[in-house]
């Protein structure tokens, strides 16, 4: 789901789930955002489900790209345009990466991403996020970050969530590579 201009919208109670990312080759890297809000003047993101409480992998870049480009499964992402956006009871879960990267290149999974406009984010549920990379950007692109805001714009208020089985996977890891709630 992805909004790009108007005035009020609600984007609520929608099921994201069962996605299979796959790339033809190896260099290639998928990206997935669930929602990804980048207009409207008034958002509203509420009761919607990325990924599953109960399947795992629900959301699934299968293919184990080494890709030297930026790699990122977003469940819900919040960019340019809304003046007050909430991003409120929804629940990311079962979200997995395969990405065999290595590198300081910013692939990254993330529950919600808030990089623009004053926002609140509250009473979320971020769970069971996995990723294979061994890359080892920081800050808002670790590896699996649960809510990265990054927005310069005040208000923000991020209260109320519950973030918690955020996994790395690799075996082989041998980079700095970070998992930040």
């Amino acid at each position: 789901i992805r909004t790009g201009g108007g005035s009020l919208i609600n984007i609520a109670n929608n099921q994201i789930s069962g996605v299979d990312l796959l790339s033809s080759v190896l260099t290639v890297a998928p990206v997935f955002n669930g929602i990804a809000v980048s207009g409207g003047t008034t958002v509203n993101v509420t009761n919607n489900t990325i990924g599953s409480l109960t399947l795992a992998n629900s959301i699934n870049a299968i293919s184990a790209s080494t890709s030297t480009s930026i790699q990122s499964i977003r469940g819900i992402t919040v960019n340019s345009g809304a003046t007050a956006r909430v991003v409120t009871g929804n629940i990311i879960a079962n979200m997995n990466t395969n990405i065999a990267a290595v590198g300081t290149q910013a692939t990254s999974m993330q529950g919600i991403q808030v990089t623009a406009g004053t926002v609140t984010v509250s009473n979320n549920t971020i769970t069971n996020l996995s990723s294979s990379t061994q890359t080892t950007s920081g800050g808002n692109t670790s590896a699996i970050v649960g809510i990265a805001y990054s927005s310069t714009t005040a208000p923000a208020t991020i209260s109320g969530n519950t973030i918690h089985t955020l996994r790395l996977t690799s075996p082989t890891a041998t980079g700095a590579t970070t998992c930040q709630a």
